[in-house]
């Protein structure tokens, strides 16, 4: 689980720098979309991880 957690955060990550080096419109609504969902991801993980006290 934890790894998992920390594949999503890098995903996040990625994701945002991703999001700061489009320009072209339709590529940044694509980045804006990709950055949320990763973002809801690590979140949703981070939430199961807290419940299950995994350390």
């Amino acid at each position: 689980m934890l790894e998992n957690l920390k594949k999503a955060q890098e995903e996040w990550k990625n994701k945002e720098v991703y999001f700061q080096s489009v320009t072209d419109p339709d590529l940044v609504d694509h980045a804006i979309y990709e950055l949320e969902a990763s973002r809801i991801k690590y979140i949703y993980l981070l939430k199961k991880v807290k419940e299950r006290n995994i350390r």
